[in-house]
C-alpha cells in the first residue's frame, strides 16, 4: 500500500497529551455583610452533559444594611457579584463544551477559523486549514474516501446509492470503503477478539491500518481466515483498495454512521478520555486525529446518524428521543457529543438528524426503524453536497 505522507505539518500534529482540556477548578463566590454575616448567591459550576444540563438558581433575600458603606466596599453589590459570577459561569460552559478534549488557543482559533453554524441545526462548516491556518479549498472533481456503514452502504451498486448519487454531482472520484452493519465505537481497546468479529472495521482501526500500514502489529489482510463467514463480503474488494490508494490524491475523508451505536447501547462518550475508541465520540475523535497527524491535507467532514426509530422488546417502534440502551442515553445525546467531537477537532459536522426528518414524517425516508429508503438517501447526499461547496473551488 501507498502510505505516502503530504510533505506539511498540522497545528493538530503534537503530543496526544497536549490535546487534552484540563479541568478547571470552580470556587463558590460569596460576599460578606458588615456584621460578619455571608450572603451565598447560590450559584456552582457543576459538569453538565451537554444535552441534559438543567438547574434552578436559589432564590436568597437581601437583609438590609443599616449602615452606609464606604471605599471598595461600595462596590460589592450582591446583586453586580452575581451577574459577574453568572457570565463567568455561562462562559465556562461554553468553553467546557466547545473546546472539549483539546487545549485552544482561543486568540488563534478565532483569528483563522472562518465558523459558519445553523441556527436550527447543530450545522457547523469548518474549512481546512494548511499548516500557516490558510484556507484550502477544495478542489473542482475531488476525490472523496467515504467511511461508514448502512447509510453508504445500501444500494452501493445502484445510481441512488449515497455515494453514487454525489459522484454523479461532483464529477470525482469516489472510494467507498463502507461496511454494512459495522458501527463506530469498538467493544474493547484491542483490535480484534472473537467474540467482537466486526470490531475490526471501526473507523479507527481502519484509519490506522491506512496511515501506519505494514508497521502495525496486526495485519487486516489475515482477518479472512481469522473470520470466516463472519467476513463483510465487502470487505475483500476494500481491502484492495486500500492497498493500491495513494492517500496523497485523496481530498476529502467523509464519515457517517447510523444510529447502530445507539441501538447497541455503546457509551457516547468518556469524558476523562476523549479518543476512548470503545465509545461514539471517543472513536470518531481518534479517528479523526489520525487523519489530522497522517494526512493533514485532507479535508473531513462528518455525518451525523439521521433519526431511527428505537425498537422496544416486541420488536415495537419508540421513540429515540426518549428511549435509551444500557443505562446511556437517548439517540439526540449522541448526536450532539459527535458534534461536539467534529468542532472540538475543528472539522465540519453535518447534522442529519435535527437538519433532516423527524418521527412526524419518518416513514417517509425509513424503510424500517433504520434504514433509509430512496428519498432519505438523496436527502443525505444533498446536504453532504451542500456542505461540501461551502469551501470548495466550485
Amino acid at each position: 500500500m501507498n502510505h505516502k505522507k503530504d510533505a506539511r505539518t498540522s497545528k493538530y500534529d503534537r503530543p496526544k497529551e497536549d490535546l487534552i482540556l484540563h479541568d478547571l477548578d470552580a470556587e463558590d463566590d460569596s460576599t460578606r455583610m458588615e456584621d460578619g454575616s455571608e450572603i451565598d448567591d447560590g450559584l456552582t459550576s457543576p459538569k453538565a452533559r451537554p444535552v441534559k444540563t438543567s438547574g434552578k438558581r436559589e432564590q436568597h433575600s437581601q437583609p438590609e444594611i443599616a449602615t452606609e458603606k464606604k471605599g471598595i466596599r461600595k462596590l460589592l453589590n450582591p446583586h453586580l457579584i452575581f451577574v459577574v459570577a453568572l457570565l463567568g459561569i455561562l462562559l465556562f460552559m461554553f468553553l467546557r463544551f466547545s473546546t472539549w478534549g483539546q487545549v485552544i488557543d482561543l486568540e488563534e482559533f478565532f483569528s483563522h477559523h472562518e465558523v459558519e453554524v445553523q441556527d436550527d441545526t447543530l450545522d457547523t462548516f469548518l474549512p481546512l486549514l494548511d499548516s500557516e491556518g490558510n484556507k484550502v479549498l477544495t478542489k473542482k472533481n475531488p476525490t472523496i474516501l467515504f467511511l461508514g456503514n448502512s447509510p453508504l452502504t445500501d444500494c452501493k451498486e445502484e445510481e441512488t446509492g449515497v455515494v453514487n448519487l454525489i459522484q454523479k454531482q461532483t464529477q470525482g472520484t469516489v472510494y467507498n470503503f463502507a461496511i454494512a452493519d459495522s458501527y463506530m465505537a469498538s467493544h474493547t481497546m484491542n483490535y480484534y477478539l472473537p467474540e467482537y468479529p466486526l470490531d475490526p472495521f471501526c473507523p479507527y482501526w481502519m484509519l490506522l491500518y491506512m496511515a501506519l500500514g505494514d508497521a502495525l502489529p496486526y495485519d487486516l489482510h489475515n482477518l479472512p481466515s481469522m473470520l470466516g463467514d463472519s467476513l463483510p463480503p465487502e470487505f475483500p474488494g476494500i481491502l484492495e483498495q486500500m492497498d493500491s490508494i495513494d492517500m496523497n490524491t485523496v481530498d476529502v475523508i467523509a464519515i457517517m454512521y447510523d444510529a447502530t451505536d445507539y441501538l447497541m447501547g455503546h457509551s457516547p462518550y468518556n469524558y476523562d478520555n476523549p479518543t476512548d475508541v470503545t465509545t461514539f465520540g471517543g472513536s470518531l475523535e481518534g479517528a479523526i486525529e489520525i487523519i489530522q497527524n497522517t494526512f493533514p491535507h485532507i479535508r473531513i467532514i462528518v455525518m451525523s446518524p439521521t433519526f431511527a426509530y428505537a425498537l422496544a422488546e416486541d420488536g415495537s417502534y419508540e421513540n429515540s428521543y426518549l428511549t435509551a440502551y444500557h443505562e446511556n442515553d437517548v439517540l439526540p445525546t449522541y448526536v450532539a457529543m459527535e458534534g461536539g467531537s467534529a468542532v472540538n477537532r475543528g472539522v465540519t459536522f453535518i447534522d442529519n438528524f435535527y437538519g433532516g426528518f423527524n418521527e412526524h414524517n419518518a416513514e417517509e425516508y425509513l424503510t424500517d426503524h433504520l434504514h433509509l429508503n430512496e428519498k432519505g438517501r438523496q436527502l443525505v447526499a444533498d446536504r453532504f453536497l451542500s456542505a461540501l461547496e461551502k469551501y470548495s473551488e466550485n
